[in-house]
């Protein structure tokens, strides 16, 4: 397998899990100013980008990592297929996805007036007031375990550092970052993406 990835980007929590699982695969950093070789796979020249060796392409961060976790079911990042369980997990999942990456992702879009930022600030820091309330009383996202919902929040999260959004308000939110980056895998993706030249990074993809 292939993924083209950027640091810090919607492609890091993808990096994550292939560290969690202990995948084979080859990282392809992403220079932005030259996509070429992305576009050959993914005419959006985005990232993620999972490239299998058999030549199929999957795309979009949420569902690469759901196709990952049931490469190795065992480990039980993904709860078993039509349990409750799955089924909340990937509840959390699109959470990540639709309130909170969307939301966060345009606050890095430089043409967006200041006006319409305050008010997506705004919208984020209620998801914010329901996530920390929801991490007050539990210890991961869903189905009590860490899944892959989490390793999509923790990146996401880190987002906020960059938008001008102060997290101190929201100290549930914080430890659970916290916990989450302790993970030997987690600490392994940020190992190698601050090795990569950070200029040619973009949040927004």
């Amino acid at each position: 397998m292939k993924l083209f990835h950027a640091p810090n980007s919607s492609s890091q929590p993808v990096y994550i899990m292939i560290n969690e699982l202990g995948l084979k695969c080859e990282i392809l950093p992403v220079d932005f100013a030259n996509r070429t070789e992305l576009l050959k796979f993914n005419p959006r020249g985005q990232v993620p980008t999972l490239v299998l060796d058999n030549g199929q392409v999957l795309t979009e961060t949420a569902v690469i990592m759901q196709y990952l976790a049931d490469l190795k079911p065992e480990m039980n990042f993904l709860p078993k297929a039509g349990t409750w369980e799955r089924y909340k997990a990937i509840e959390s999942v699109n959470f990540v996805a639709t309130e909170l990456h969307r939301g966060l992702g345009m606050m890095f879009n430089k043409e967006m007036p200041e006006t319409a930022k305050t008010i997506m600030k705004t919208d984020l820091l209620k998801r914010f007031d329901f996530l920390n309330t929801h991490l007050g009383k539990n210890q991961f996202l869903a189905a009590n375990q860490y899944t892959i919902a989490d390793a999509y929040c923790f990146s996401i999260v880190n987002w906020t550092k960059w938008v001008g959004i102060d997290m101190a308000q929201y100290p549930n939110i914080l430890g659970y970052s916290e916990r989450i980056g302790t993970r030997p895998a987690v600490m392994t993706t940020i190992k190698a993406d601050a090795k990569v030249d950070m200029t040619k990074t973009d949040m927004t993809v």
